[in-house]
């Protein structure tokens, strides 16, 4: 985005006693959607003042330009694009004029000798363009209404010249009645300083050559103060202009500035002026401001590779270790023994809660045999085991817990459950087994229980001796 403003002040420009002045503003901003394609858009203003015309103050607001570039580099060094421009002037009225709107053509080229293996702070730039300009039918209507008025002494049209807008008002309204084939070059030597600002001293050179596309017929007319015709003046009433300037740029702020000075070498005066151009100002000053933002994020720079010795200590390989996956559940069944405590009986590891169906993940334990303790409120202890492979990993166990079948009662031992034999035998039936187990561990438990009685029973079947000697023979199995 730019805001340019330009001035210009000569006495003696299109007329011996004239006074002429003008303002110029220029608005314009710029868009690249993507690398080497610019999308433009500009709004111009001009005040011009010469005292010599009435009314002295012409202006034109608001012409508007949009216009698109696009580019390829074919080289580090050399690049080549176009520019397609339409320029919608207003010719002094308010709004843009679709009549006399015209098309501007441009192919361009570029060669950065900074890109170069020994880098040389130079810019080259040439420009060969054509514009299509239809400026003069914003006037038709007002050369009409005035050929109209000089009544029936107005010579032929091809012959009249008092209707004609004068030189003052061409100049006021930028008015043409040609085309132009466009011929620029110029330079520029970017110079960095410090504080990331780059200053770049610049030449330019600018040559419009007419071009009668519209087969404008200039009356010619050998009378002082008259003007001259585009065939009679030839190159001297070519626009040529001469710029002289510097631009300076920080990149990293966006921000840039501009100021440069045009100087007209031809169609500057009044003897040069002829009908067919505005006139071309002998000066005009410059000053630029812009600013320019990228609201992408800015790419992340490559990474900078280095090597360098690092002396990385050698860790061995973590120790195969494996863990204990369980489940505790009710002898016999597949019922789970809810929030009993596990034990570890040969570790240090503190002990667990299983959880409430009866699952449960132990430590992780070097390779070899684990030994597991089960504690639950309703069931007598019991103990498992599970084997950590030499390699690692976990395994898996099933641990069975009975229901409690004895009971410490003051100074009794309750059982209760039975102790089954065999028939007609005093051998403990298996089944019995984990009830003697429990029976052994409550004894065990209760070192104050130091006399205990043994009673056994039979039923009436058999004689009174037969069945009192097996019930000695079954307590005293008991108490093996």
């Amino acid at each position: 985005m730019q805001l340019a403003l330009g001035f210009f002040q000569k006495d003696g420009f299109l007329r011996p006693d004239d006074d002429a002045s003008a303002v110029n503003a220029s608005l314009s901003a710029a868009w690249s959607p993507i690398e080497l394609l610019e999308i433009y858009v500009g709004l111009h203003a001009q005040a011009a003042f010469n005292r010599a015309d009435f009314p002295p103050l012409l202006m034109s607001l608001g012409d508007f330009t949009l216009g698109a570039k696009m580019g390829a580099n074919l080289t580090p060094v050399f690049a080549l694009g176009g520019d397609v421009r339409f320029d919608l002037p207003t010719g002094g009225g308010v709004g843009v004029g679709f009549d006399g709107m015209g098309i501007g053509l441009r192919a361009l080229a570029t060669a950065d000798f900074r890109a170069r293996s020994d880098a040389l702070p130079l810019i080259v730039r040439g420009v060969l363009g054509y514009t299509f300009d239809r400026t003069e039918r914003l006037i038709d209507d007002v050369e009409d209404r005035r050929y109209a008025a000089l009544g029936d002494d107005a010579l032929p049209r091809d012959e009249e010249t008092r209707h004609l807008i004068n030189p003052m008002e061409r100049f006021g309204l930028g008015i043409d009645r040609t085309d132009f084939l466009h011929l620029e070059v110029g330079a520029e030597a970017p110079i960095e300083l410090p504080k990331d600002t780059v200053l770049a001293p610049l030449l330019e050179y600018r040559w419009n050559v007419p071009v009668n596309r519209q087969g404008y017929v200039c009356a010619a007319v050998d009378e002082p103060g008259e003007d001259g015709c585009l065939a009679d003046e030839r190159v001297a009433a070519h626009p040529m202009t001469l710029t002289l300037g510097a631009r300076a740029r920080m990149p990293d702020s966006g921000l840039h500035a501009t100021l440069a000075i045009d100087v007209g070498l031809t169609g500057r005066k009044a003897s040069q002026a002829v009908r067919e151009l505005a006139a071309n100002a002998p000066w005009r000053l410059w000053l630029a401001l812009g600013y320019t933002f990228d609201p992408r994020k800015p790419p992340q720079p490559p990474p900078i590779e280095r090597e360098r010795l690092v002396e990385v200590p050698v860790v061995p390989d973590a120790p195969p270790e494996g863990r204990v996956i369980g489940r505790i559940v009710e002898r016999g069944t597949n019922n789970p023994v809810r929030a009993a405590i596990v034990n570890f009986t040969d570790r240090e590891e503190t002990a667990l809660r299983a959880a409430e169906d009866g699952t449960f993940t132990s430590y992780r334990f070097p390779p070899g045999e684990v030994t597991l303790l089960t504690l639950s409120d309703g069931f007598a202890p019991a103990t498992c085991g599970a084997t950590i492979p030499g390699e690692g990993g976990d395994v898996t166990v099933t641990c069975e817990m009975g229901r409690t079948m004895v009971a410490i009662e003051e100074d009794r031992v309750v059982i209760l459950d039975k102790i089954q034999f065999a028939l007609d035998s005093a051998e403990i039936l298996e089944a019995s087994f984990p009830l003697m187990e429990q029976i052994t561990g409550a004894l065990r438990d209760n070192p104050d229980l130091t006399l205990v009685e043994i009673q056994g029973h039979t039923d009436d079947q058999g004689t009174h001796e037969y069945n009192a000697q097996l019930s000695q023979q079954r307590a005293e199995s008991v108490e093996r």
